[in-house]
């Protein structure tokens, strides 16, 4: 809902890690894999749909767990995390 208040555009259930969600956000918003970045907190979810649709994937730390499900899978998480270091530094 508050897309309508920050007049953004957005895709709901986008069915993610599929990588149809991240090609019919950037027909919309009239990108592509070249000059998009996915931002997201989740590793099986954000990240990996995001790589797969060929985009550059930058992983962050959730703001709030919000479910104890969600918290677990975070947990499940951590070591992919570690592995990951600090990326590029771009």
């Amino acid at each position: 809902m508050f897309n309508d208040t920050v007049h953004v555009n957005y895709v709901f259930d986008a069915h993610k890690p599929s990588p149809d969600g991240y090609r019919y956000a950037m027909e919309i918003m009239g990108t592509d894999k070249r000059n998009t970045l996915f931002i997201g907190d989740q590793i099986f979810t954000d990240i990996w749909g995001g790589n797969r649709a060929g985009v550059l994937t930058l992983l962050v730390h959730p703001i709030q767990f919000g479910t104890v499900f969600r918290g677990l899978r975070y947990g499940l998480e951590t070591p992919f995390r570690a592995g990951a270091g600090k990326g590029s530094g771009l």
